[in-house]
Parts: C-alpha cells; sequence; structure tokens
C-alpha cells in the first residue's frame, strides 16, 4: 500500500488478480490461503515494471531468475520459530517488502540448490542460528551471515528431495521460470515429521554436530515448536549416523 509500487496495489480482488503475502501467508515449507489477504496486484501491470516477470500471450509468469525462496521478514528471536521459509509459486502470488522477503539467487542457481536452500532454512539448526542475530525482523544481513552446512552433493540432493516432498505436500509444484518440484521424492510414505527429523540429520551432519551441540540447539525450542517425539527421532538419526536414503527405503 505504500512505497514505489503502491501504484500497482489493490484492495479489492479482481478474479485475474495475485495475492500480495502478508506475514501469516508464510508457513514453512507451504503458503496458508485460509488467513486473510489484504492486498492484489494485476499481474498485467506487474509485468510491465519487472524483467523477472514475464508475458507470454495472454499468461504471465515469474520468470526463472526472479527470487524463489521467500521467508516472513516481520519475525522475533523469542517466537515459536523465527526462520518460516517457503517457495513462490510461478503465478497467483507475489512477496512484499513489508512483511516476506526472498533470497536473490544465481542465474546459474538449479532446482535442486534453491529446494536444499529451502530445507537449511527451515532446520532448527538455521533457526538457532538466526536467533542470535535477529530482534524483530529477518533482515538482508541476518541472512548474510547465516553459516552454511558443508554439504556434498548427495547430501544436497537428499536435503531437496525432504523439502520438495514437503513443498508438495503444502501445494506448490511449479516454482517461477516453470521449474518443476520433483515429486519422485522417496520420501512420498514418510510422515510429516519423519521428514522434519531427516532434515534435521543431514543439516547436523553439515555442521558436523555432536549430540551435546544437538541438545543446545534443540533446548532453544519449546515443545510447540518441537515435540517430544520429533526430538527423540532428531537425537537418534543423528546418533546413528543413518543416512536419509537407507531410512527412506525401509
Amino acid at each position: 500500500g505504500s512505497g514505489r509500487h503502491s501504484h500497482l496495489s489493490n484492495s479489492e480482488k479482481e478474479p485475474h488478480h495475485w495475492r500480495v503475502f502478508m506475514t501469516r501467508s508464510v508457513d514453512q515449507f507451504e503458503i496458508n490461503e485460509e488467513k486473510e489477504f489484504r492486498r492484489f496486484v494485476d499481474p498485467e501491470e506487474l509485468s510491465k515494471e519487472s524483467d523477472d516477470v514475464v508475458k507470454s500471450g495472454d499468461t504471465v509468469t515469474l520468470g526463472e531468475n526472479h527470487p524463489t525462496v521467500t521467508f516472513r521478514h516481520v519475525s522475533r528471536n523469542d517466537d515459536t520459530r523465527t526462520m518460516i521459509s517457503t517457495m513462490l509459486p510461478e503465478t497467483g502470488f507475489v512477496h512484499c517488502g513489508g512483511y516476506v522477503h526472498a533470497v536473490d539467487h544465481q542465474p546459474d542457481t538449479d532446482t535442486e540448490e534453491l529446494l536444499a536452500l529451502l530445507a537449511y532454512f527451515n532446520s532448527f539448526t538455521c533457526d538457532w542460528w538466526a536467533r542470535r542475530i535477529v530482534d524483530r525482523h529477518v533482515t538482508s544481513p541476518a541472512i548474510n551471515n547465516l553459516p552454511i552446512p558443508e554439504w556434498n552433493g548427495e547430501q544436497i540432493s537428499r536435503a531437496a528431495n525432504l523439502a520438495a516432498e514437503l513443498t508438495r505436500r503444502g501445494g506448490i509444484d511449479t516454482l517461477p521460470g516453470g521449474r518443476t518440484v520433483p515429486s519422485d521424492t522417496g520420501y512420498d510414505d514418510a510422515d510429516r515429521d519423519e521428514i522434519i527429523a531427516q532434515i534435521e540429520s543431514v543439516v547436523a551432519k553439515g555442521f558436523e554436530l555432536k549430540r551435546e551441540e544437538l541438545d543446545t540447539v534443540l533446548r532453544d525450542f519449546s515443545k510447540k515448536a518441537c515435540s517430544d517425539d520429533l526430538r527423540d527421532r532428531i537425537r537418534t538419526l543423528v546418533e546413528s549416523g543413518t543416512s536419509d536414503a537407507a531410512t527412506a527405503e525401509q
């Protein structure tokens, strides 16, 4: 409703309009469409403002280089979770500087890398680091100063498949640029907590976290954020060194 793009903003939604994210719109790995959206944009008008918004015939989509990994900008270090991130779909939604920010990526970044980043952002380990530097907003300096796990190619693939499974379950299957969220993840029979525990395990491996270090991370979160059962699953995976792939096949 303000700023240099305020002329694109509408308070009433027309059938062809895209919705502008509010903070509450973004949940981990999904978009909360049950919460009210207050601002809307005409994608035709949006395409005139940005090279990252592509019009082909009568269809307007977000281009491949448009920021894709989004996160709540308004967030506090004592909330249940501080880092809350999802993917931006190819159409239908745009992020907004006041509420939800997005990560710019290099043009040659592939879908697997973006999904792996999403997995990391939603991990307790990433959240623990963010809480050290976040006050009331997750800012660019906070994001740019997050440590990145030392993953090899196999671990990046595993993290990406785990994030892809939860992203598809959240109703997002196509990302900007027509990137398809993989459906053959190997985790379609796993429950959500098992997938989350697997993400925590691969993140812990990327930082070579030991049990006591992992416990330090998990102590930062209430049972509402991390139930006793989920804590036990995470600890068991980290302690046993069980691979994500092996567990998924069981």
